[in-house]
């Protein structure tokens, strides 16, 4: 079962599966200065919505370490993919800033038998990173 998409790669038990996912927010506001009052703040609209995906991958089984190859290879083309939720909710065009890949517990030839990941996204509606979204 699919759990999210980030364009062509799924989020599933097959591949990786995520055990947190944060979503921020923000919004924008200009300050104008005003004489003897604190300054009147005009909103801009919205700001930056990033997203955190964290979970691990246990020895053989919850998934496959070349998935990390996978989406490091997708941040290289510096491209935007559509983020879509397991139930078809589009979540908007977002680049891959960063993944961090932390190995312990390791089997007699070097690999990790526990890797715990981290992937941080960020929303683009930038024509030039896959589209408006």
């Amino acid at each position: 079962m699919k759990m999210m998409s980030l364009g062509p790669f799924v989020f599933s038990l097959g591949t990786l599966a995520y055990q947190e996912l944060a979503r921020k927010l923000e919004w924008r506001y200009a300050a104008n200065e005003r004489v003897g009052r604190r300054p009147a703040d005009q909103f801009l609209g919205r700001g930056a919505e990033t997203i955190e995906l964290k979970g691990g991958i246990v020895g053989p089984m919850g998934g496959k370490r070349s998935s990390l190859a996978t989406l490091e290879a997708m941040a290289d083309e510096g491209a935007g993919y559509p983020l879509v939720t397991g139930s078809g909710r589009v979540m908007g065009t977002f680049l891959i800033l960063a993944l961090a890949d932390d190995q312990s517990v390791f089997f007699e030839d070097g690999e990790p038998r526990k890797t715990d990941f981290a992937i941080s996204l960020r929303r683009t509606d930038d024509a030039s990173q896959g589209g408006a979204a």
